[in-house]
């Protein structure tokens, strides 16, 4: 546990501090979803959640969201994320793609997925940014597995 701590410290100590300055944005989401699990056709289904973002200097974001699905069973999904955004000419539009995690909260579970993602920020204003995403993932259901794919949009505020 020491070496890790020192680990981040040196790090942190390296990067000047720019890292861990930056901004935080929260906000909510809403959009479709198509989930396939143990039906050959896919469902498609309303989600709703909620997001809190962590913003840095590097084009890096952490980020975490909790969405509601209507599909069959009322799939709860908890996601873990780091987004790399693309430096763009275009002023305001932030292109990015992503990569996490997430655990699954339905009949049966916790399940564990996967998930890989791109979409774009639209930042109207310093605080206030509309999100253009999509996601794809896998979800690990004992020995199967189940797909799905998700298209949101949102708006997150800074704070």
């Amino acid at each position: 546990m020491k070496r890790f701590l020192s680990i981040i410290f040196i790090v942190s100590f390296l990067i000047g501090g720019e890292l861990f300055s930056q901004t935080f944005y929260y906000g909510i989401r809403t959009g479709f979803s198509l989930a396939r699990a143990d039906e050959t056709t896919p469902k498609l289904g309303l989600q709703v959640g909620g997001l809190l973002e962590y913003v840095t200097k590097h084009n890096l974001a952490f980020g975490t969201e909790v969405n509601l699905n209507t599909q069959k069973g009322m799939p709860i999904e908890w996601a873990l994320q780091i987004k790399y955004f693309f430096n763009t000419d275009v002023m305001g539009l932030k292109p990015y793609i992503d990569i996490g995690g997430d655990l699954w909260f339905f009949t049966g579970g916790p399940y564990a997925g996967a998930r890989i993602g791109a979409g774009m920020d639209m930042q109207l204003s310093r605080n206030f940014v509309i999100p253009l995403d999509f996601q794809f993932g896998q979800v690990f259901i004992g020995d199967d597995r189940a797909s799905y794919f998700a298209g949101t949009t949102g708006i997150k505020f800074f704070f």
